[in-house]
Formats: structure tokens, C-alpha cells, sequence
């Protein structure tokens, strides 16, 4: 009996059966964001068998479930990803197009917001989101607000510790 192998595939080397959990991904993407990864950076040039798919791209035209790459792309969105980054490949994003892509991002931008996390998106990313809230009846201005003043108190609390263990010692 013949094995079933797609060209390029070796049988001493069998592909992995589960991927990689949305979840996992996901940290992943918030992980390089939180490094200061550039989202929007290329290759820069076309070798042979890879492509100048730009991050936000997420594994266009992958054939994987729309909301998995959505997701994963709202993040980028949120780490400084350029929507309007076009390459030979890839004919960037029309945010207005995009209402899963804005749910996702909006929802994500709260989450991370109001956990602390430094976030960078771009200016119009920035203003699609503001947008976004502004129809759902969310005031993005209080999110910021609420997590600059969240911050502020850990950053008092952590003085005034630090004042109380240099008065111990």
C-alpha cells in the first residue's frame, strides 16, 4: 500500500495533526506587539517560494476560517499594523469593508486597554476604532482615561511602597 504524499513531503518527516490553538496565537501576536515588533514590516523582496505577505496578511490565502485570521488581525491592527500596506502580493485592507475585523479589534482594544497594555495602533486605525464606538455608543476617550488613571494609582502605590520598605530598613 502507497502512502499519500503531496510533492515536496517527506515520510520520515510527518506533518504535525493538531495546529497551533487560536489562544496560543493569539499571546503570540501580543507577545511581539508588547516587544515592539514592526507589524507591517516585509520581507522587502521576493525569494524564490516566499512571498512579501506583510504580518497583517495572517496567512492570506491560507484557506483557514475567516474569524481565526480576523482575529489575528485586529490584533496586528492594534500593535501598529498598516492597513493600507500594499505589496506586489497583498492589496492591504478597506477598514470600512471590514465589520468582523472591527469587532474584534474594538473588542480587543477595550480588553487591552483597561488591562494596561501599551497599545499602538495607527492614526487611522485609530480613527476607524473611534468611529466604531461612536456607533455602538462607547466613548473611547473613557477607556484611555480610565486606564491612565488605573495607571497612575500603580505607579503611586509602588512609590508608596517603596517609601514603606526604605522607613523599614
Amino acid at each position: 500500500m502507497r502512502q499519500n504524499l503531496q510533492a515536496g513531503e517527506d515520510p520520515s518527516h510527518p506533518r504535525a495533526s493538531q495546529e497551533v490553538p487560536l489562544e496560543h496565537r493569539l499571546e503570540i501576536v501580543d507577545a511581539l506587539g508588547e516587544c515592539g515588533a514592526d507589524f507591517s514590516a516585509t520581507p522587502g523582496h521576493t525569494v524564490r517560494g516566499i512571498s512579501n505577505y506583510p504580518p497583517l496578511a495572517a496567512g492570506y490565502p491560507s484557506g483557514r476560517p475567516l474569524d481565526i485570521m480576523t482575529q489575528l488581525r485586529a490584533r496586528g491592527l492594534l500593535y501598529g499594523a498598516d492597513p493600507t500596506k500594499i505589496t506586489p502580493f497583498w492589496n492591504g485592507l478597506d477598514l470600512k469593508e471590514e465589520k468582523l475585523l472591527g469587532d474584534f479589534t474594538l473588542s480587543y482594544y477595550i480588553e487591552k486597554a483597561e488591562a494596561g497594555v501599551k497599545l499602538s495602533p495607527t492614526t487611522e486605525v485609530m480613527a476607524w476604532l473611534k468611529k466604531l464606538a461612536a456607533a455602538k455608543g462607547i466613548e473611547l476617550k473613557e477607556t484611555v482615561q480610565k486606564v491612565e488613571e488605573k495607571a497612575e494609582r500603580k505607579r503611586v502605590s509602588g512609590e508608596e511602597k517603596k517609601e514603606t520598605s526604605v522607613e523599614k530598613g
